[in-house]
């Protein structure tokens, strides 16, 4: 964008803007589910493996319990709703939307 750019280039640079984050959410929950299916859980009952939430917390600064529900949040999604994650990866929908569409779909 050059220095004195107009509103509808502007427009235009938001727009881009939203539609690059939305992509790039989903390459993070499709990889958020690869590394949770490389670490599978080692006893009965469990969702994750031990530690792996650990290391996720800590590679994003979250807490453990953030990165559990996010790393469960995100197989959930590439595993059960698959139009979803194509829906954010091409802005169709934000994470906000993406992550919604997980949880009301949880029960069914």
């Amino acid at each position: 964008m050059n220095n004195n750019p107009t509103p509808a280039q502007i427009l235009k640079t938001i727009k881009l803007a939203d539609r690059m984050l939305s992509f790039w959410s989903a390459v993070q929950v499709r990889c958020l589910s690869k590394y949770a299916e490389y670490r599978p859980p080692g006893r009965a009952g469990i969702k994750l493996a031990d530690g792996a939430a650990e290391e996720i917390a800590a590679a994003l600064n979250l807490s453990v319990v953030a990165a559990a529900n996010w790393l469960l949040e995100a197989e959930q999604m590439v595993r059960r709703l698959p139009e979803t994650i194509t829906a954010l990866e091409t802005g169709i929908v934000d994470m906000q939307r993406a992550k919604a569409t997980v949880q009301v779909t949880r029960p069914l």
